[in-house]
Order: C-alpha cells, then structure tokens, then sequence
C-alpha cells in the first residue's frame, strides 16, 4: 500500500527510546515501511526532547536529525502551512500546533 502518513514527533521519537522496546520496534517499522512524511516543527520537537529526555548532546543530535530527514520526505512550513493551520484550528477547534502537523 502506498498511503502517504505524516509523523508526529512521537513515533520518532519512540524509535530512539530504549524505555519501551515494543513501541521503539512498531515505531521503527513503521518508518521503515510507510510512505512518511515530517515537518521541520517535528524535527524541532525531536531535537528539544532527545536533549532533555534522552540527555543527547547537540552534537550527537546531529545524526538523529540527518537520519530522519532521509527516512521521511520532510515538509517545510511556510507562510501558507501557517495561514491553513490558522483556519484549521478555528474550523475544527483543534490547537494551532496540532492543526499545523
């Protein structure tokens, strides 16, 4: 199947945490195996909580960062992402940050 998804930085996340294996292993598959797409928001996100949680250095954040962006086609927001995550949120009531993924 060649559904397109777009990751949260959850499921990213969960394919370096050691913590849950199960969800670090369904993680890595699905990123292995989906059609994914991230935004530069969830390379920000990923990159604020594997310092803080995992304690990695900015320095080996570095090739976390890389490997994401080759295993998912990575979608850059820009004004119009901005401007359509506004009306989103207002339409359907979700939160902007959540509109905006």
């Amino acid at each position: 199947m060649n559904d397109r998804i777009f990751f949260d930085s959850n499921i990213l996340i969960y394919s370096y945490s050691e913590d849950e294996p199960g969800k670090q292993q369904k993680a890595r598959q699905l990123i292995q195996e989906k059609n994914s797409f991230i935004s530069t928001q969830v390379l920000q996100e990923i990159t604020n909580t594997i310092t803080r949680k995992f304690k990695y250095s900015y320095e080996a954040v570095i090739p976390v960062i890389s490997q994401c962006c080759k295993n998912n086609k990575v979608h850059v927001n820009t004004e119009t992402t901005i401007i359509t995550a506004c009306g989103i949120a207002n339409r359907y009531g979700f939160s902007f940050l959540t509109a905006l993924l």
